[in-house]
């Protein structure tokens, strides 16, 4: 067979005698039964009507007879468009001459036609409503994918051989609902039922209407289809109780005070007070280890997972309210200064300028936090401009977890850097010498960065389970919560009447956050921090042997925890940084109300918040982070193959054949324990063994 793309097809529309558009043509009543019967259309005519749905790869122009059947055809200079099979390969040959009916070139086994590029797809049983239904669809048709058979009698095979790889949707009137019924039975199809035929009903609504609104007693089946429920791995339990006794004093009742007003669960309130004590006091104070020698920085990173629109941002805004004072204050401050410097600038002689320029450095910006931009950009920020305390605040993580930082190129150098600035406050950053802004030096030391992120569950649940964010100890170092989202009242005489701005329980904190934002009244107070941070810092220290006591023992019980069969033997890198997250949590919390010396007590409300903390991560969680068990590998193994088929299938020889030895040889017993949990579901089709695979896995 010869065929070739055709280069001559034009671009404009066939016009019927009366000067239709084509598409007005499709959806006119004047549409003959078979396009192609129509003796206004010449050849031509028939190219420009097919690229109106096809694309061009999809079109061929026969250059020589062909011998179809025990027969040749004189097909040379004929139309041809290609139809797919299943699996969406090129498998057959359709002649479409334009005076003759279309025909095939190859024996029909179960090929399609395939309009247009949709993540829907509809069947339709023949060639010439496809079209019919591709145009009237109009702006809609972007959205779907038509599949179609040349003949009626074609239709099932081919409907029920792209089902076994795809959710189908088939439209159909009441006069033909049993036969589909019957039809697709076992097949995963969605049914839609007109009274009138779709095309009809298309010129009077848009499709998403016919499906939601459902006019003229639409009626919708799924047919062959699953109802899942969600897995056992995917947690169905309520949020963590919230330790609000965790807190006291002013604490306690900001976090109450900040909850009510934003009305949104004390789990976001406490999380938004601790990002604000993290970004005012983490340039003043250092944690201690257990050794009472060694310290840390104060720096916390949160994460909270919480719908967008639920308050998250008027909480974050309530309790970083004095830090955003200040920072437009500091703002002020440097545009005065950059501006008496240019004009002193513009002052000096010429031959003077080199050296006022070595002598009078431009005013650096002081920044406080951020709320966008690259994590590599931050980095270059505070190498650049000498900042040694920043935090990035942001209701929207998804700049966070899916911004340029955080592609495959970047993440380990980035989730690397913060890492170590988390840990020690330092880090490397090696920028070329042909960048603008080309410094010579690469390591800076004394640097704190607060990380304060919220988003939606499907933003941050790809970023729990990524393995190179836990294997590198980066995740881990995260407070996390997750809370039920709580129903918001605003209409009341209550709730119309109380502001925050005048809350004085409010009032008492903001006065705090204010105090510690000021320079230090007393720099002869201050020690010399370790070695890593050049910046003097106030060391928090531990008020008695108690106290270092009970950070130890907290410390040795997560140790003990990591321990196989033990809660957190998953979780080992978590339980790692626990000690850590909480002697951070009781240094701010103490250095707040006044104190420089930790006790017991801060030590165990701190430890409160760590443990609500990685109760939430491992309740939120997908899979686990390391140590999986076989019934966890199978799975994933599953996930990974059935990748974007619908619904999410595997044939459960493809199981035994390919699978990972160690897994095959235990395929039926892991069947089992996974279908046991409602992950899994094994269906007969035929003679054919499918696994199904829980949907909700893939959301």
């Amino acid at each position: 067979m010869s065929i070739e793309t055709p280069t001559a097809l034009q671009n404009e529309k066939a016009q019927t005698d009366e000067g239709m558009g084509f598409f007005e043509f499709l959806a006119s009543d004047s549409l003959t039964k078979n396009i192609f019967d129509n003796e206004q259309l010449a050849s031509n005519q028939t190219a420009d009507i097919l690229t109106e749905f096809f694309k061009p790869e999809q079109l061929s122009l026969v250059t020589d007879n062909l011998t179809i059947g025990d027969s040749d055809k004189a097909t040379a200079g004929e139309l041809a468009i290609r139809l797919h099979d299943s699996n969406f390969e090129p498998s057959n040959l359709a002649i479409m001459p334009a005076d003759g009916k279309p025909y095939l070139t190859e024996p029909y086994k179960h090929d399609a036609f395939i309009i247009g590029d949709g993540s829907e797809f509809i069947a339709v049983n023949n060639f010439n409503d496809a079209l019919r239904l591709k145009a009237v669809l109009g702006l809609d048709s972007d959205n779907y994918t038509i599949l179609a058979t040349l003949d009626d009698w074609q239709f099932e095979r081919m409907a029920k051989a792209h089902a076994k790889q795809r959710t189908l949707t088939i439209f159909c009137t009441y006069t033909e609902r049993q036969k589909y019924s019957d039809m697709f039975n076992d097949y995963h199809v969605r049914l839609i039922v007109t009274i009138e035929p779709i095309t009809d009903m298309l010129l009077d609504y848009r499709l998403d209407e016919i499906i939601s609104d459902k006019p003229n007693d639409t009626k919708i089946y799924q047919l062959g289809a699953i109802e899942w429920a969600k897995p056992e791995t995917i947690s169905t339990a309520p949020a963590t109780p919230y330790p609000i006794h965790a807190w006291q004093g002013v604490l306690r009742d900001a976090v109450e005070a900040i909850a009510y007003h934003a009305q949104v669960p004390q789990a976001i309130a406490g999380q938004v007070i601790l990002g604000a004590l993290s970004t005012i006091l983490q340039g003043s104070i250092n944690a201690p280890y257990a050794d009472g020698v060694k310290f840390m920085p104060v720096a916390l990173f949160l994460l909270s997972i919480y719908p967008s629109g639920e308050g998250k941002t008027l909480a974050n805004s309530i309790a970083y309210q004095q830090i955003d004072f200040y920072q437009d204050e500091l703002d002020k401050q440097f545009t005065q200064l950059k501006h008496e410097w240019q004009l002193a600038k513009a002052s000096a002689k010429r031959s003077e300028l080199e050296t006022f320029l070595l002598e009078n450095p431009p005013p650096t910006e002081k920044t406080l936090y951020m709320s966008s931009g690259t994590l590599q950009g931050i980095l270059d920020r505070m190498l650049m401009n000498n900042l040694k305390n920043i935090t990035w605040v942001t209701a929207d993580c998804g700049q966070f977890f899916g911004g340029h930082s955080m592609k495959a190129d970047n993440m380990l150098f980035v989730i690397s850097c913060l890492s170590d600035i988390w840990s020690k406050g330092v880090f490397d950053r090696i920028l070329s010498p042909r960048a603008k802004n080309a410094i010579e030096q690469t390591r800076t030391k004394g640097v704190r960065f607060t990380v304060d992120l919220a988003g939606q569950d499907e933003v941050i649940r790809p970023a729990l389970n990524d393995a190179t964010m836990n294997g590198q100890g980066f995740l881990p170092r995260f407070l996390f919560t997750a809370p039920d989202v709580i129903n918001r009242v605003y209409n009341t005489p209550e709730r119309m009447n109380n502001y925050s701005d005048s809350d004085p329980r409010l009032l008492k904190f903001w006065d705090r956050c204010r105090d510690l934002l000021d320079p230090l009244p007393n720099p002869e107070n201050q020690q010399p921090s370790d070695n890593n941070a050049p910046h003097e810092r106030i060391n928090i220290n531990f008020a008695d042997q108690q106290a270092r006591q009970a950070l130890a023992d907290y410390q040795q019980y997560a140790q003990d925890r990591k321990a196989k069969g033990r809660e957190l033997e998953h979780y080992p890198a978590y339980a790692n940084r626990l000690a850590e997250n909480a002697s951070r949590i009781a240094s701010l919390i103490a250095f707040f109300e006044g104190r420089t010396l930790l006790n017991a007590d801060d030590i165990q409300r701190a430890s409160m918040l760590t443990e609500y903390s990685i109760k939430e991560r491992m309740r939120y969680t997908d899979t686990p982070q390391a140590s999986m068990n076989d019934s966890d590998k199978l799975l994933n193994w599953l996930v990974s193959k059935a990748g974007n088929k619908k619904p999410p299938i595997v044939n459960e020889g493809t199981i035994g054949q390919y699978a990972p030895n160690a897994l095959r040889r235990q395929k039926d017993s892991l069947l089992d324990d996974l279908e046991s949990m409602g992950l899994v579901m094994r269906k007969k089709q035929g003679k054919q063994k499918l696994v199904y695979i829980n949907e909700y896995l893939f959301k």
